[in-house]
């Protein structure tokens, strides 16, 4: 689900450098710890900030959807002359309409519908802000030692190169072993620069972000922490499956369906309107005042919007279908993703430590300046120490990008530190 490269963090660095109000003081000044780091997104990021009033918004989105219709007046008046008298005919009446065939249940279910909207974007947004940053202190701490370890193999066939270049005469073999040693050193010259440039833009990503400066707090960045049995065996697929965001937004679509379907029902009955109504009779000398009850009910005799009826209905028939198949593949994708990361954690128990590879490095350089060892197994022995970290980063960044997506689909945010 989740490998961080330069090209992600490129992209959220746009987006939060649009967001973002930038600033050349910090937004949290007193970071002494990565939980601190974490803490100060959680309180200062709009995602966040917007979470606090998501209650206030849906019930907001809930209310909006029910409207009361604006009441009307409607009068007509008449006056002339008969028999020599004045004559005036006045009628005021105030109607309110009052919604029938199902518009006020369509409008209930649309302002519900909005309501899951919103909470569906919000955990995404709070989610997808944390596995980022999350993911990229972690990212930080790697590529130092990435960064440390290409240094290192750039440097040691620049020393050879320039040893090589020092004889008077080389060899036939030396002479490949100079050509070898130059490509190693340009090789790894240009990766050097690809991570240093992977580094600038997750400092970047922070800068923009909370207005730190990353690089000063290198020596407080977590190191990769592998997640127990416990912590794993703790997301049930089945429970997962029902708070998805992806599934509350489908629920989301489906209820706008059924709000569509209530509407299109609606529309077939005009509305109702009733309100009081007053009269004023004058023949002369004599008035008249009359008061009563002005009602209008249409009849849908010629029109009941059938064709309307029938294609919002099917359209909501037909999401309940695909919201079920959804729900399905939620769940197979949940438990792939569990049993990935079990497999991922299995695979990295059982490669050596960084410290060991180092050792064994060293020693392999040692035999080389002693002439025991060939060029290439020098040449090799750099390119295998880099890969495997770049490789175990990797998986390390799976494992962890795939955890940050189970505690937002379970909601359970709060509970995840780092």
């Amino acid at each position: 689900m989740c490998q961080l490269s330069h090209k992600i963090f490129a992209f959220f660095t746009f987006v939060f450098v649009l967001s973002a109000q930038a600033s050349d003081e910090p937004i949290c000044p007193n970071i002494k710890s990565a939980l601190d780091i974490m803490q100060c997104l959680r309180t200062k990021q709009p995602a966040f900030a917007a979470a606090k009033n998501l209650r206030t918004a849906e019930e907001d989105a809930r209310r909006g959807g029910v409207r009361w219709l604006n009441p009307e007046i409607q009068s007509q008046g008449l006056a002339g002359r008969s028999l020599g008298n004045e004559q005036v005919q006045l009628q005021v009446a105030l109607y309110q309409p009052i919604q029938t065939g199902g518009k006020r249940q369509a409008q209930v279910l649309s302002g519900e519908a909005n309501a899951l909207g919103l909470q569906a974007r919000s955990r995404l947004e709070q989610g997808q802000a944390l596995k980022l940053t999350a993911l990229g202190l972690y990212r930080f701490k790697q590529l130092s030692g990435e960064i440390a370890a290409i240094q290192e193999a750039a440097e040691t066939f620049k020393k050879l190169v320039i040893q090589y270049q020092g004889r008077p005469r080389l060899t036939p073999e030396q002479e490949v072993s100079l050509s070898i040693f130059r490509l190693a050193q340009g090789d790894y010259e240009l990766r050097l620069i690809e991570k240093k440039n992977e580094e600038q833009q997750v400092l970047n990503f922070f800068q923009a972000q909370l207005g730190i400066d990353l690089s000063r707090y290198i020596k407080i960045l977590p190191l990769y922490q592998e997640p127990s049995e416990k912590e794993l065996s703790s997301f049930s697929p089945e429970q997962l499956t029902k708070k998805s965001p992806e599934l509350l937004s489908a629920q989301s679509e489906l209820t706008q369906a059924h709000a569509n379907a209530f509407q299109a029902r609606g529309d077939a009955f005009s509305d109702i309107s009733v309100g009081p109504m007053m009269g004023i009779n004058r023949d002369g000398p004599i008035q008249q005042n009359l008061f009563g009850i002005a009602l209008n009910i249409p009849f849908p005799v010629w029109n009941q919007n059938g064709y309307q009826v029938a294609a919002a209905q099917k359209q909501a028939d037909l999401l309940e279908h695909k919201i079920k198949i959804r729900e399905s593949e939620i769940e197979l994708e949940i438990k792939r993703t569990l049993a990935t990361i079990q497999a991922a954690k299995s695979r990295l128990s059982t490669l050596p430590s960084q410290t060991n590879l180092h050792q064994k490095h060293e020693q392999v350089e040692k035999n080389f300046f002693r002439g025991l060892v060939s060029p290439a197994i020098i040449v090799e022995a750099h390119r295998a120490l880099v890969d495997f970290l770049i490789q175990r980063h990797q998986s390390e960044n799976f494992v962890m990008g795939n955890l940050w997506d189970l505690y937002m689909i379970a909601d359970r945010l709060e509970e995840k530190q780092l």
